[in-house]
């Protein structure tokens, strides 16, 4: 309830200077935890992010480490946008975690973005994830529109190797100042069924179904420096649960 509150009070915050999210660089240190409603240990993630604006892309760096099933595994990560002009934009994403046995060991994205016309954008993409034990294939694809400040996606996520393997999510972004990036001040609402891989207690890596509801926002509080947060839960079975992520990210 106090995660939700917070996520209004940012809300109702007057936005800074809109130039200071188009270029140059920012950085987000931010932590996450995931409750269970049993005894089972809650999984933590801490993380840091910088990134570098550039006319045509953005390009990030990653670091922090997860706290899964008995084990911490740090991972690595970079995160790269490309812009072509009127067409659209590319998203290159790789994430390494070597020796992990509760995370992915490499997690690789690829996905094109193209501009349909008419406000109108849809996606695909491919993402392989390597485990301890085996490795996933994902076939993904989003359809969404721009209104004004407001962008509505629905995505998909399918395992072609798996029949009930398929991963739906409907979200509602509002861009305070128009635009995106690691900084920018947004808020959001997602609804979503499935999940995407994770590695079970047992050891299974798998989709497992599920449906989700979340909401983040992030404002400026002083300057340059403003505050990230969100709350939601997860309808699971024995791994239904509640999670918190709290960040602070600064435009530089």
């Amino acid at each position: 309830m106090r995660a939700a509150l917070l996520v209004a009070a940012l809300m109702a915050l007057s936005a800074s200077a809109r130039a200071q999210h188009r270029a140059g660089w920012g950085g987000v240190v931010s932590y996450g935890v995931e409750a269970f409603r049993s005894d089972r240990e809650a999984w933590q993630r801490s993380q840091v992010a910088v990134q570098r604006r550039f006319s045509e892309g953005a390009a990030s760096l990653e670091a922090g480490h997860w706290r899964r099933n008995g084990e911490t595994a740090p991972f690595a990560a970079t995160d790269l946008y490309r812009s072509f002009g009127r067409a659209g934009y590319g998203n290159l994403r790789a994430q390494v975690a070597p020796g992990a046995t509760a995370i992915a060991r490499s997690d690789l994205l690829g996905e094109g973005y193209l501009a349909l016309g008419g406000g109108w954008e849809g996606s695909f993409g491919v993402r392989h994830l390597t485990f301890e034990a085996n490795t996933v294939t994902l076939g993904t694809g989003s359809l969404a529109r721009y209104a004004g400040n407001w962008l509505i996606r629905v995505r998909a996520v399918v395992d072609p190797a798996a029949v009930t393997g398929v991963s739906t999510s409907l979200s509602a972004r509002h861009l305070f100042d128009g635009t995106g990036g690691l900084t920018a001040p947004f808020a959001e609402v997602r609804l979503g069924q499935g999940q995407e891989p994770i590695v079970a207690p047992d050891g299974t890596a798998a989709i497992r179904q599920s449906w989700g509801v979340s909401v983040r926002a992030q404002r400026p509080v002083l300057g340059r420096v403003g505050l990230s947060v969100g709350t939601g839960y997860t309808i699971d079975g024995t791994l239904s649960r509640w999670h918190t992520d709290l960040g602070v990210a600064a435009a530089f």
